[in-house]
């Protein structure tokens, strides 16, 4: 790809979709670790569902 070429609107969205899985797959875990760190601090056990 050249560096005066501008990106379609397909490249667009194929980046803009890429962009947000790499962003959920980073930020849920990081998310869930807080979320179980504040519920352990407040004193509220965490049961697993079966």
């Amino acid at each position: 790809m050249g560096a005066d070429k501008e990106l379609g609107m397909f490249e667009r969205a194929l980046s803009a979709v890429g962009a947000a899985f790499v962003s959920a797959i980073i930020v849920n875990p990081l998310d869930v670790a807080k979320t179980r760190l504040q519920a352990q601090a407040a004193g509220v056990l965490y049961h697993q569902p079966a």
